[in-house]
């Protein structure tokens, strides 16, 4: 049989094979503009949808967390105000320095200690606060050293001790009998809130 002798006209008289191939490829060529322009875009519009539910889905799980979470955060800062409220009073101030040098040789004099030199030094600037170091040295005994110590730690005052040294001197009473007198040197770091 010759394709150029078939017809639309006589599309009834065509071989059945021939009928059969025709309706298979007008099914398939039917099948794919159906999908192309039918399904092909609901079904990207589907999977956009998907996509859009998970994400929505995950943004409203973390915002329900963060939302449950809230009165604890709230604690929490509360908290973290108390006590930043309660460090800040430990700094001592720029004007305070002088103040908090006086209250350490009145300490150290009230603990019968001799002051050898209680010396600022050059301040160094951190992130968010200064170190003022004094330069201490003092000469007693073990027991009023460790007194003063104690009583500068309970000034309540953001102070650290560095560069702790303890000579031991051999002094002599007019008795005769020996006392071991001791020589602390250290630097006290005194911390002082950062001026902005």
């Amino acid at each position: 049989m010759d394709f150029n002798e078939l017809s639309f006209d006589r599309l009834g008289s065509w071989p059945i094979h021939v009928r059969i191939i025709a309706l298979g490829g007008t099914f398939i060529f039917t099948l794919a503009l159906g999908y192309l322009f039918l399904i092909k875009p609901r079904l990207i519009n589907s999977n956009n949808l998907e996509k859009q539910q998970i994400d929505l889905k995950s943004r409203y799980q973390s915002e329900y967390k963060q939302v449950t979470a809230l009165p604890e955060y709230e604690t929490q800062l509360i908290s973290a105000q108390e006590n930043l409220t309660r460090s800040s009073k430990q700094l001592t101030t720029a004007n305070e320095m002088p103040q908090l040098i006086n209250t350490i040789s009145n300490l150290a004099t009230a603990n019968n200690l001799e002051i050898n030199s209680i010396k600022p030094e050059q301040e160094s600037t951190k992130d968010f606060y200064v170190v003022m170091p004094i330069n201490i040295s003092l000469t007693g005994d073990y027991h009023h050293l460790a007194l003063f110590i104690s009583q500068v730690e309970s000034l309540q005052k953001a102070i650290t001790f560095d560069d702790f040294t303890m000579t031991a001197l051999n002094h002599k009473k007019n008795d005769g009998s020996g006392l071991t007198l001791l020589v602390m040197n250290a630097t006290a770091m005194v911390y002082v809130p950062k001026s902005l």
